[in-house]
């Protein structure tokens, strides 16, 4: 997971954490986190990097993407 994590960090410029289920083999739980001044090029910016990691887990068939939660404040 850390080669996806500094993939994000390096290709989309936010802040990114493995935050959760790190006590599980098979599971793992992403925070990404920007700031913008306006809210849609935020939501935009991490659009972008769900489907990069839908595209990177789904490609070597071992991993899907099963939730995603936005906290927009």
């Amino acid at each position: 997971m850390q080669m996806v994590v500094g993939r994000i960090r390096s290709r989309f410029g936010v802040a990114v954490a493995e935050v959760g289920s790190q006590e599980q083999y098979c599971r793992a739980e992403l925070a990404v986190a920007t700031v913008s001044r306006e809210a849609f090029l935020a939501r935009q910016a991490v659009d972008e990097v769900v489907r990069f990691v839908d595209r990177v887990l789904e490609s070597d068939g071992r991993a899907q993407l099963v939730e995603i939660g936005v906290d927009e404040r």
